[in-house]
């Protein structure tokens, strides 16, 4: 990459500076419990809603006058469960009943309606209902939700995703679904293995049940991807293996195999914390679900086996066109992401990631009353957002300058040029043509080459004064097991009501065992973070 002439001594300078950066980034990621705070600045903060409102409305208007990156995706949340899953991340509370579901609908209608005049001149390049339960609601309330739903303006050729529960998968339901243009059902099955599926407190599935959905999602010609999680407690090697072969029997368009995180979930807040003999056991379900696939079932991608288990991958099986490895890839990166209902991660090009604040009562409540409900947010600028892609593409293997130049309409050197000479030259970048990566690196990961795009040393030096030297805890795990069974005691007394308490440093461990971060997983990291921000929980450092 071509840049500017420098004297030795300026040049010597540059790179002092840089180093020190690198050094100041490292330490920052070493000791901070929670790394989007510091060194990322990933901190929600109240936010009007009626200044969300009028953000996307601006965020609008300026689209269309070509003045800033246009490409938005539309999100919407059913945050209900009919049993809350003991592995769940993200943001589910129980069923509340027909009367709450009901009122949840309805207010979900009220918030298209304030916001379909606001994004009036935007096109969604897709459209995806996840959740909590989307498939609780019934034909009526899919009807009456996705009825209106169409008054937002897609773009010709829009995608349109459902999360979707086997148990509650009824044909009635489901035709609902391919009535309104949904092209792609997405089954939660996570287990074949019933023992499992008790401990997680799932007993309302069973195969009989995800036979049946899959079937008649296929037939209305929708399709198919179905989820599968390694390292539930009480899977084994055997009945793991089972899982597999029994979902690869399904045909599924594609399949996600990926590992249970214990961050957030319950039962990380009953003590789950893996010991390295249980990443291992984990890793190697992955490894073998991986080999079984390529065995039993060559997919159309990824085209080459897993080197190393990680955090697991996503088979495609699928040819159509359109078809696509990561749906909610349309969620991660600069496209604007419009989320509505209660607990969903939205996004704002260059002004915010947002999330509902307080209960979902608060959400219907405020709409009921024709207001938009009061958000948490964390500011981003055009730097962040310029530095998240890149950082995202290098760590895919894929950082072009074709089309880093598409998407801001300068070239990737205009705002890193020093930052990408120098992590070149330290080998933690490599240059092939017009692309750029970054090699697998445990100490200069996609965070670390994130927090050191942004920048910002006088801020690393103002959180690493508040940070102790020893702030890593190291404490024994509890096997999956045991959480398990205290997760199911106390759900007894609380019927299903889980509070998920978080040391910060603990639930990091993991990460550190499966090796570098994703950029899809640093998007969960985010989200997760957004969820405990709407509970209301302490911001930690």
């Amino acid at each position: 990459m071509p840049g500017e002439r420098r004297g030795p001594e300026e040049k010597r300078a540059v790179e002092d500076d840089l180093a020190e950066r690198l050094s100041l980034v490292r330490l920052a990621l070493e000791r901070s419990r929670e790394p989007l705070h510091v060194p990322l600045g990933v901190d929600f903060r109240p936010l009007d809603g009626e200044a969300h409102l009028a953000a996307w409305a601006d965020h609008a208007a300026r689209a269309v006058r070509g003045e800033t990156f246009a490409p938005a995706t539309l999100y919407v949340h059913v945050p209900f469960c009919a049993r809350v899953c003991t592995y769940c991340l993200l943001s589910a509370v129980r069923t509340p009943g027909k009367e709450k579901l009901d009122a949840y609908v309805e207010a979900l209608r009220r918030q298209i309606a304030l916001y379909e005049p606001a994004v009036r001149g935007l096109r969604f390049g897709s459209l995806h209902v996840g959740g909590g339960t989307p498939t609780l609601l019934d034909e009526r309330q899919l009807h009456a939700l996705f009825g209106d739903l169409a008054r937002l303006p897609l773009r010709d050729g829009a995608q349109i995703g459902v999360e979707a529960h086997p148990g509650t998968s009824t044909p009635g339901r489901l035709a609902v679904l391919a009535q309104h243009g949904v092209h792609r059902v997405s089954f939660g099955v996570e287990s074949l293995t019933p023992e499992v599926l008790r401990n997680v407190n799932r007993e309302d599935q069973n195969e009989t049940r995800v036979r049946a959905a899959v079937a008649e999602a296929r037939r209305l010609g929708m399709s198919v991807n179905v989820d599968l999680l390694a390292g539930l407690p009480g899977e084994t090697a055997e009945t793991w293996e089972a899982t597999v072969r029994g979902t690869l029997v399904l045909e599924p368009d594609s399949m996600s195999v990926n590992r249970f995180l214990g961050e957030n979930s319950a039962l990380a807040g009953f003590g789950f914390d893996p010991s390295e003999a249980e990443n291992r056991r984990v890793d190697a379900m992955l490894l073998r679900a991986d080999a079984l696939v390529r065995e039993l079932s060559a997919p159309r991608w990824p085209e080459e086996p897993l080197r190393t288990a990680g955090f697991g991958t996503q088979y495609v099986w699928d040819r159509s066109p359109g078809a696509r490895r990561y749906f909610q890839d349309d969620m991660i990166g600069p496209v604007s992401t419009l989320a509505l209902g209660h607990g969903a991660l939205g996004h704002l090009y260059g002004r915010h990631w947002s999330v509902t604040a307080g209960a979902v009562d608060d959400t219907v409540a405020s709409l009921a009353q024709g207001r938009p409900p009061a958000m948490l947010a964390s500011s981003l600028d055009a730097r962040f957002e310029k530095a998240f892609f890149a950082s995202d593409r290098a760590a895919r293997g894929a950082l072009s300058g074709r089309v880093y130049q598409e998407v801001f309409g300068e070239p990737v050197g205009a705002e890193f040029r020093r930052e990408i000479r120098f992590l070149v030259e330290q080998g933690l970048l490599a240059v092939d043509g017009d692309r750029l990566s970054k090699p697998p690196h445990l100490d200069f990961q996609v965070t670390h080459l994130l927090a050191f795009l942004l920048g910002g040393e006088e801020t690393l030096r103002t959180a690493l004064a508040g940070l102790a030297p020893d702030a890593i805890v190291r404490e024994p795990g509890v096997d999956a097991d045991e959480a398990t069974r205290r997760a199911q005691a106390t759900r007894a007394k609380t019927d299903g009501a889980l509070t998920v308490h978080d040391d910060g440093r603990r639930a990091l461990r993991q990460y550190e065992h499966i090796g570098e971060l994703t950029p899809s997983m640093l998007w969960v990291r985010i989200a997760i973070r957004a969820a405990r921000a709407g509970r209301g929980e302490a911001r930690r450092a």
